[in-house]
């Protein structure tokens, strides 16, 4: 059932980015000190083809005293989309298929 409200309507702009190669512990600071969850993770041409979450930290890092990881090792891969024009319901349906 569609909600009327597009996914962009939703959306933060701005996206906070960190290199695959950086370490967990970058990883860690740039979202304390960007007051956020997540980041998108980038390879060395600057595509977007992941993302790190706090989530990712504690469970793959914290709790595994994995902690010389790159982010590379822990990030959620592969990046799952739906175009900003979409209905948020088409966004919800695709995170409870990937259990978001």
């Amino acid at each position: 059932m569609d909600t009327g409200i597009k996914v962009e309507e939703c959306m933060k702009t701005g996206l906070i980015t960190i290199m695959d190669d950086a370490s967990v512990f970058d990883a860690a600071k740039k979202m304390t000190d960007e007051k956020i969850g997540t980041l998108l993770v980038t390879d060395v041409k600057k595509k977007i083809y992941a993302i790190v979450t706090d989530e990712d930290l504690v469970r793959k890092v914290l709790a595994k005293k994995n902690l010389t990881a790159k982010v590379s090792e822990v990030a959620s891969k592969p990046l799952i989309t739906v175009a900003g024009e979409s209905d948020l319901s088409e966004a919800a349906k695709a995170m409870g298929k990937k259990h978001v």
